[in-house]
């Protein structure tokens, strides 16, 4: 009897344009640099915690979201009104943008609310009002940016909260 595969967990997230994520990036770094905090690779994740063997996980992320493109648009800055590690301060982007939803469907669930994260961590709510409006002063314009979002990657997860030893499995473009 062959051995069943293994399963592991799985995430895939969408990854701005080079000049997008430049741009997001200085703004994590100034924001890192005042409340400590991992550095996070910008991105808006599609689906988390997807509990797959790597053959199959795969085969259906290339099915599935090779081609896929949409428009996105920060619609405000943000921050979690509880304790949420991940999304601590963070861009919302336009709930109309429901295509990277349309994805999560395509495997069967609901993928997360639209969002790019800028900072995880545990602040208080003070704190996360200062960072908040940290991010505006860092870059004024970045409420109401547009872009095109056409790069999908699958990652392999593990317990690391920073998200810095996880494994780039597979990426497409649309």
């Amino acid at each position: 009897m062959p051995d069943k595969p293994r399963v592991h967990k799985y995430a895939i997230w969408a990854v701005p344009p080079d000049d997008v994520s430049e741009r997001i990036k200085k703004v994590m770094d100034g924001l890192r640099e005042e409340f400590g905090g991992p550095e996070i690779r910008p991105h808006i994740p599609i689906m988390v915690s997807i509990h797959s063997d790597h053959e199959s996980i795969v085969k259906k992320f290339r099915e599935i979201c090779t081609g896929v493109s949409y428009d996105c648009k920060i619609e405000r800055v943000n921050t979690s009104p509880c304790a949420f590690y991940y999304q601590c301060v963070y861009l919302f982007i336009d709930p109309e943008v429901i295509h990277m939803r349309n994805v999560a469907g395509r495997f069967g669930r609901f993928g997360p609310m639209p969002h790019l994260s800028l900072l995880y961590g545990h602040l208080t709510d003070e704190e996360k009002q200062k960072a908040k409006e940290k991010v505006l002063a860092l870059d004024g314009g970045i409420v109401g940016l547009r872009f095109t979002m056409r790069r999908l990657v699958l990652y392999k997860c593990n317990d690391d909260m920073t998200q810095q030893t996880w494994e780039k499995v597979a990426e497409v473009f649309g």
